[in-house]
């Protein structure tokens, strides 16, 4: 329903609109109020720090990042491994504090926006212009097909190739897209999920002793995890 939409839209403008609206409805749908607003937060922080140019907020909204990564994900960890390992009492303390403020999972992606956002800031700070329009760094910062699973993107390849795609719906474009799409469910779905199927099933009734079959297991583990990467980017 939404690609004929988008393609539907015969105007720069409209096709813009379009995108944004569909890629926040998306991240809202599957992240939540709770997900959305520290990347709306960190978002503003790192368009705000890049415009001004100026390293030590750069450096600062950089810091705020990583922080917010690593409050989000390994505060739990950090909590119950090392401090429980100095101090248990300490450990179940700030364990118990942690569970009360953290949300019951990670906001979604949020590995991937802190991940952009430092690559972005460090390329304004090597002196690549930033990006001016606030339309175009929400389209950055929230572009569906790389939300939840990457690849990480290179705001100095994105933004181009952003305003070529509004700039015209051409049919080749779409064909080779739909090519990309297919081959790449065909990869995950076929070819991964069943290899998974096959390694939890030898895993499971401990097919695996001889070494010969431990180096095979391996193999095939590998390239389960090869094709499942290669599959959804």
């Amino acid at each position: 329903l939404y690609f004929p939409l988008y393609w539907a839209c015969s105007h720069r403008v409209a096709r813009q609109w379009c995108l944004l609206i569909g890629c926040a409805t998306f991240h809202y749908y599957f992240a939540g109020p709770a997900g959305v607003l520290p990347v709306i937060v960190l978002g503003a922080i790192t368009y705000l720090a890049a415009l001004s140019r100026r390293r030590i907020l750069c450096a600062l909204a950089i810091a705020l990042a990583v922080l917010a990564l690593v409050f989000y994900k390994y505060t739990l960890f950090l909590s119950s491994g090392l401090l429980g390992w100095f101090s248990p009492e300490l450990g179940t303390a700030t364990l118990v504090q942690a569970k009360h403020w953290l949300p019951s999972a990670p906001p979604l992606g949020i590995s991937f926006f802190v991940f952009e956002f430092v690559h972005y800031l460090i390329e304004v700070r090597r002196g690549s212009e930033p990006i001016r329009r606030p339309m175009d760094f929400a389209l950055f910062t929230i572009f569906f097909p790389s939300l939840v699973a990457g690849p990480i993107k290179r705001y100095t390849q994105f933004i181009p190739s952003l305003h070529a795609g509004l700039a015209r719906v051409e049919l080749a474009d779409v064909a080779a897209g739909a090519q990309r799409i297919a081959l790449g469910f065909c990869k995950k779905v076929v070819v991964a999920d069943n290899i998974t199927l096959a390694i939890n099933y030898l895993d499971m009734y401990g097919t695996v002793r001889v070494s010969a079959q431990s180096w095979i297991f391996l193999a095939v583990v590998a390239v389960r995890i090869l094709w499942d990467f290669s599959g959804y980017c």
